[in-house]
């Protein structure tokens, strides 16, 4: 019962650290994944109202690049440009709404992904890299699991010399009827626990002294 409620505390625990974590994180990449959205649409309606074109030649100089997050921007299947370290097939986000998110494993990384739909048909995708969460909350299931162990040994060797201490008062009553049983009549117990098992070694004592009369009486 003990390690039972003890690893569900300590999961809890970590998985709320690392849920919250995780929303503060959410927060930042999507003002980041707005703002991103934004400089696209500014730049395709600046363009538009030029008359430029918004091919992939256009995009290549946008110097989207510098924003802090890997992204790729499309349209109608159409790479227009792309950016950072790693970002998901575009198979692999398929299944992305406008406006939500998921979380994907590639080449040993963790990404949260968000997809929206833009001005001019666009669809921009961006990922960011939660890798350091995810690590860190596996190290701090590692950390709670050393640390349960350990409790739950020294709660083990606690728990074995109070049994200990609790069941010798028990054993010796127990030898001591056998011998009384057996007609050591004089043989008392002798257990002072002060608890219970004491009661009952004095009335067993008492007992025995009555037994004891009775024989001698009869012997007389």
């Amino acid at each position: 019962v003990l390690a039972a409620f003890f690893s569900i505390g300590g999961y809890v625990l970590v998985n709320g650290s690392f849920r919250d974590r995780m929303n503060n994180a959410a927060q930042q990449e999507q003002g980041i994944h707005a703002m991103l959205c934004g400089v696209v649409e500014d730049r395709y309606l600046d363009a538009s109202g030029q008359g430029e074109e918004t091919g992939t030649a256009f995009w290549a100089g946008a110097r989207l690049q510098e924003q802090a997050c890997s992204f790729r921007l499309t349209r109608s299947g159409e790479l227009l440009c792309t950016g950072g370290a790693a970002m998901p097939q575009a198979d692999a986000l398929a299944a992305l709404g406008d406006g939500q998110s998921l979380v994907t494993r590639l080449a040993g990384r963790v990404l949260r992904c968000y997809r929206s739909e833009l001005l001019g048909g666009m669809t921009l995708d961006s990922a960011f890299d939660v890798t350091q969460i995810f690590t860190e909350r596996e190290q701090g299931l590692n950390r709670f699991l050393v640390l349960e162990a350990a409790v739950l040994l020294a709660a083990a060797v606690v728990v074995w010399f109070l049994s200990r201490r609790l069941t010798r008062p028990l054993a010796d009553l127990t030898a001591a009827s056998e011998r009384i049983a057996a007609g050591d009549y004089a043989l008392r117990t002798n257990v002072r626990t002060g608890d219970e098992i004491g009661v009952l070694s004095d009335g067993f004592d008492r007992m025995a002294a009555a037994v004891q009369d009775k024989v001698a009486a009869l012997e007389l």
